[in-house]
């Protein structure tokens, strides 16, 4: 189970930075380009801000629970949480790299590089 814990949560980072999240897109694709792309920072903002809250909560969490162990692995609770900050973090990171690299280019109207995606939400 701690193993599992650490691959859903540090996976989730890993698809953030792979910009491979599930989106719907359906009316947003309705909107122009300045619309998309301002869509885009509002919700990278909020990404951005619960990602925050996550990385606080699960940091009180881990100092809450350094001195637990667990029954059965005998080990601190501490590491079942570890991965959730460190995730939200990552996420928070490849979240600002997304507002660089895809939102700012497209508010701005320049097209954007060969190797970035379309704002999305």
């Amino acid at each position: 189970k701690l193993a599992f814990t650490w691959v859903v949560f540090l996976g989730a980072a890993l698809v953030s930075a792979k910009r491979e999240h599930i989106v719907i897109e359906t009316l947003v694709d309705f909107f122009p380009k300045k619309v998309k792309a301002v869509v885009g920072l509002i919700v990278r903002i909020l990404t951005i801000a619960l990602m925050g809250v996550i990385a606080v909560v699960g940091t009180q969490y881990i100092f809450g629970a350094i001195r637990e162990t667990s029954a059965a692995m005998e080990i601190s609770m501490a590491w079942w949480a570890l991965p959730i900050p460190i995730s939200a973090l990552l996420i928070i990171w490849y979240t600002l790299v997304d507002i660089k690299d895809l939102v700012l280019p497209a508010l701005m109207g320049r097209q954007n590089g060969p190797n970035t995606q379309t704002p999305q939400m």
